[in-house]
C-alpha cells in the first residue's frame, strides 16, 4: 500500500512538474506601448484591446499626467508580439450603452502634407567689382546671386511601419451612444423640415402648370395649332395673288424663294407644336398620377396627424425612461451601478474569472489520468495484489 501510495504521489508531482513547463512555454508574449488621451472615461487596467474585433492586448495601467500645461491621460498598453500597430494607426476610445469601454485600433485619416517654405540663407560671397560698359556709359555692379537652400524638417516615420516597444502615440476618443442618438434627432429634424419643403414645391409646380393649361383646357394648344395652320394657309394664297399682281420679276423672285422656305419653316412649327402637345398629355397624366397619390393623404390627413403626435408622444415618454434608466445606472447605490462604478469589484470579477479559467485548464489532464488509471483497474484487477494475481478475475468491464 505504501508502494502505491509513493507511486501515486510520484506520479502527481511529475504531471505537476509537467504542466509548469508546459504552461511557461506557452506563455504569450507582448510589448508595452504608451498611449495618451485628453480623457479616457471607463478605461481601466484589464480593458481589452481589440483590432477588427479581435483581441490583441489589455491596458495594464492608467496615469494621469498633471505635469504637461494640458492634463492627460496616459494609458500604458499591453500589446501581443504577433500583432503589430503601424504608424498611421492609433487607438480609439469607444463607450458602449452601458457604460462598458474598450480600445480600438483604427487608422489615421490622411492628409496632405504641406511642404515647409525655404529657407533662405544670406550669401557670404564678396561683392564682385564694377565693370565698365562697352558704350562708355555708367557702370554696372554685377552682385552674385545668393544660393537658395532648403533647409527640410527631420523627416516622421513611414506610416506603414510598426510603433516601437516604449513608444508613445496619440489616442483618439468616439463619441457615445448618447451622443450619436442626439445627432439623429436633430437629423430626424433636417428631413422633416426638407419633406415640408419639398410638398411646397410641388403645391407651387402644380399651380403653374394649372395655369400654363388653361384652366384645365387640354385642346387649347390644339386649336393654337389648327388656327396657326389656317393663317398660314391664308397668308400664303394672299401672297401668292401678290405675285401674280405684282410684276416685278426680281420681286416676284425674291417672294417666291420666301414662299419656297416657309412651308419648311411651317412643318418645323408643327413638329415643335406636336411636341409640346406630347409633353403637355404626359404633365396632365403626371398630375393625375400626382392627385392619385396626394387624395389619399388628403382624406386621411387627421388620422396620419394623430398618429403622429401618439408617435412622438411614444417617443418623448421613451426618452424619458431611457434617462430615468441612466440615472439608475449612474448611480452608484444601486447593483449595476456599484458593478459599474467600483474597478475593485471589477477587477476582483476579472481574477476569479481568470483563476477558474486556469483551475478548469490544470485539473483536465488530472482528470483524464484518473479516468484511464480506473479504466485499467477495472479491466485488470489483478495489479492491485498478489490475491487478485492468484485468482485471475475476468474483470467487471
Amino acid at each position: 500500500m505504501q508502494f502505491r501510495v509513493g507511486v501515486v504521489v510520484l506520479g502527481v508531482f511529475l504531471i505537476a512538474g509537467f504542466m509548469t513547463l508546459l504552461f511557461n512555454h506557452f506563455q504569450v508574449k507582448s510589448y508595452t506601448i504608451y498611449v495618451d488621451f485628453a480623457s479616457a472615461p471607463g478605461i481601466a487596467p484589464g480593458t481589452p484591446i481589440k483590432s477588427s474585433g479581435v483581441l490583441i492586448g489589455r491596458v495594464e495601467s492608467v496615469t494621469l499626467q498633471t505635469d504637461k500645461p494640458e492634463q492627460s491621460v496616459r494609458v500604458t498598453a499591453e500589446i501581443e508580439s504577433k500583432y503589430k500597430i503601424r504608424h498611421d494607426q492609433t487607438l480609439q476610445l469607444s463607450s458602449g450603452l452601458l457604460g462598458d469601454s474598450e480600445l480600438d485600433v483604427v487608422t489615421i485619416p490622411t492628409t496632405k502634407p504641406q511642404s515647409p517654405p525655404p529657407v533662405i540663407e544670406p550669401s557670404t560671397r564678396p561683392e564682385t567689382p564694377a565693370r565698365p560698359t562697352t558704350s562708355g556709359g555708367p557702370s554696372l555692379r554685377v552682385t552674385t546671386v545668393a544660393q537658395l537652400q532648403a533647409v527640410p524638417p527631420p523627416p516622421p516615420p513611414p506610416p506603414t511601419t510598426p510603433v516601437q516597444p516604449g513608444e508613445t502615440i496619440q489616442g483618439t476618443v468616439g463619441g457615445t451612444p448618447v451622443q450619436e442618438f442626439a445627432k439623429l434627432e436633430s437629423d430626424m429634424s433636417k428631413v422633416s423640415a426638407s419633406l415640408s419643403a419639398a410638398s411646397d414645391e410641388v403645391r407651387q409646380l402644380a399651380h403653374n402648370v394649372n395655369g400654363m393649361l388653361g384652366n384645365g383646357d387640354p385642346d387649347r394648344l390644339k386649336r393654337l395649332v389648327d388656327k396657326t395652320e389656317a393663317s398660314m394657309d391664308a397668308m400664303q394664297r394672299t401672297l401668292n395673288d401678290v405675285d401674280k399682281i405684282v410684276g416685278d420679276p426680281q420681286m416676284q423672285s425674291n417672294m417666291k424663294k420666301s414662299l419656297n422656305d416657309l412651308p419648311e419653316t411651317l412643318h418645323q412649327m408643327q413638329q415643335s407644336f406636336v411636341a409640346i402637345q406630347k409633353t403637355t398629355a404626359l404633365a396632365d397624366d403626371n398630375l393625375k398620377n400626382l392627385e392619385g397619390v396626394t387624395r389619399p393623404l388628403s382624406e386621411q390627413g387627421e388620422q396620419m396627424i394623430h398618429h403622429a403626435h401618439q408617435s412622438i408622444r411614444e417617443l418623448d415618454e421613451l426618452l424619458g425612461q431611457m434617462a430615468q434608466f441612466s440615472r439608475g445606472l449612474n448611480s452608484s447605490q444601486g447593483t449595476l451601478g456599484q458593478l459599474i462604478n467600483s474597478p475593485e469589484l471589477y477587477q476582483q470579477l476579472t481574477e476569479a474569472a481568470s483563476n477558474i479559467n486556469d483551475i478548469t485548464h490544470r485539473l483536465q489532464p488530472i482528470l483524464n489520468d484518473v479516468r484511464d488509471f480506473t479504466d485499467k483497474i477495472a479491466r485488470h484487477p489483478e495489479v492491485l495484489g498478489v490475491r487478485g494475481a492468484i485468482e485471475r478475475s475476468p474483470g467487471i468491464k
